[in-house]
């Protein structure tokens, strides 16, 4: 699926979203990442959103984006509630959905000049 923004921002934005891999600007990722506007970390950890620990989620409040969506995968999944202790102690909020939903939401925002941080999980589709 392609993505397409009416203006070209600045920063990182998701280009195009199949159930293999996701463009960002010309860079093809087939393994989970974290993108912000100014950053992205290749090779999250997680595989599955039933994967996700304590650790993980710790990885993308370090960067104390004011908003955080998780991308769960090719379908929308939950993760334990005990492991998002930290970010409610923060007072933030992290909003699960399936990845492709995860892409549309992140470059909405990403395109408002957002502060958001994603973690977008890519598990295998068969």
């Amino acid at each position: 699926m392609e993505l397409q923004l009416e203006n070209s921002p600045k920063g990182h934005f998701i280009r195009s979203i199949s159930d293999t891999h996701i463009i960002v600007g010309k860079e093809a990722y087939s393994h989970s990442f974290i993108i912000t506007p100014a950053l992205i970390i290749p090779n999250w950890r997680p595989l599955s959103a039933a994967s996700i620990t304590s650790y993980d989620i710790d990885e993308i409040l370090t960067l104390k984006s004011e908003i955080v969506i998780i991308g769960t995968g090719v379908k929308f999944a939950t993760i334990d509630p005990s492991i998002l202790s930290r970010s409610i102690e923060l007072g933030l909020s992290i909003e699960l959905m399936d990845t492709r939903a995860a892409c549309r939401t992140y470059n909405l925002l990403a395109s408002e000049d957002r502060s958001i941080a994603a973690g977008i999980i890519m598990t295998d589709s068969s």
